[in-house]
């Protein structure tokens, strides 16, 4: 009966949520997450995830190696984001 909410601002402004279950997620609890977090018009999307969430890991790696270049003053953080979204 487990299952997370993947996004940095899950509430305010969000223009998408990302449900993610386990292999321990029941159906029951998926839908009821999915209801609640889609009652406000936001769309959610739903995927399967490994123990650990995986994405999120991967998404955190990104953040920390940018972070570490704008400490170095290798790029500015608007080179970096825009990197990112290219």
């Amino acid at each position: 009966r487990v299952v997370a909410l993947d996004t940095l601002f899950p509430f305010v402004g969000a223009q998408r949520r990302t449900l993610m279950t386990t292999p321990a997620t029941t159906r029951a609890a998926r839908d009821a997450g999915h209801a609640l977090f889609a009652a406000d018009g936001v769309p959610v999307t739903v995927i399967r995830d490994s123990t650990g969430f995986v994405a999120q890991r991967v998404v955190a790696t990104i953040i920390n190696i940018g972070c570490d270049i704008a400490q170095k003053q290798i790029a500015s953080p608007q080179d970096i984001d825009l990197a990112v979204m290219l």
